[in-house]
């Protein structure tokens, strides 16, 4: 999942210059969007974690920001099914 909503930011942050203009050639206005995903109260953005949610929630945001509309069945968010695996360290 941290990588769907790296993904829906890495979009938006780059239509950004197109939306807005380039006017960012430091490339500062993505500079605040890694470091606002990266903040401590992101707390590594798992999914289920408030840090999910405040990262999910700015990402949905900059989409607004952008003009973009929701394609989703629950708005900028889609229902996705997880599967569980871990390592059984003695077998490795």
């Amino acid at each position: 999942m941290k990588r769907i909503l790296a993904a829906a930011l890495l979009a938006a942050v780059a239509t950004a210059p197109v939306a807005h203009g380039a006017d960012d050639p430091t490339g500062a206005r993505w500079w605040a969007h890694v470091q606002r995903l990266a903040a401590d109260d992101t707390a590594g953005r798992l999914p289920g974690t408030p840090g999910y949610e405040i990262a999910a929630r700015y990402v949905e945001d900059q989409f607004r920001v952008l003009g973009l509309q929701p394609a989703g069945v629950k708005g900028y968010r889609q229902p996705v099914d997880f599967i569980e695996m871990t390592v059984a360290q003695p077998k490795s």
